[in-house]
């Protein structure tokens, strides 16, 4: 509900941004943090921890012979510019989604962890979405042989299932 205040000659109409300002400024707005983090980046397999995987996936590993194959960042970045949307078409980035969230919250229909909270899921999908997608470049034969699939970043699910997102506030 919208409050209104005078200043002189000018109506002031504050639909609960001084609200939200007072709740960042606070640092109580809300925090969310995207990835493999918590019990679930500590789940080790094969000598190697969820976090460790990730890390080598993610930037590579050119001394033992691991490309590069993005999927956080690369995702993350797409998405901050825009995602792909119903039907094929583009819906806002995450910083367009933020900020549409914020209006709701202003009125009063979400709160801002609300708001990160479900852009966050929006970030953890598109990163599950990049996986399922494969991610460039394909792996070796031998990979292949030894694993039985030519999918990368794939093998028990285990690393995509452990990507999550966390909310406070």
């Amino acid at each position: 509900m919208a409050r209104r205040t005078r200043r002189g000659n000018v109506l002031i109409i504050d639909r609960g941004l001084d609200r939200i300002l007072k709740m960042l400024r606070r640092g109580d707005g809300g925090r969310t943090t995207i990835g493999i983090q918590g019990a679930e980046a500590s789940q080790e397999r094969d000598g190697i921890n969820n976090a460790g995987l990730a890390a080598v996936h993610e930037f590579g590993a050119p001394s033992v012979g691991v490309p590069e194959r993005s999927f956080m960042r690369a995702p993350f970045d797409q998405g901050m510019r825009r995602r792909r949307g119903v039907a094929g078409k583009f819906a806002p980035g995450y910083i367009g989604l933020i900020a549409s969230g914020l209006d709701e919250a202003m009125d009063g229909k979400k709160t801002v962890a609300q708001v990160l909270n479900g852009v966050g899921e929006l970030v953890r999908a598109d990163m599950i979405r990049a996986i399922d997608s494969g991610i460039a470049p394909p792996l070796k034969a031998a990979t292949i042989a030894r694993k039985g699939s030519s999918k990368q970043l794939i093998d028990t699910g285990v690393l995509k299932s452990s990507i999550t997102v966390k909310t406070t506030g």
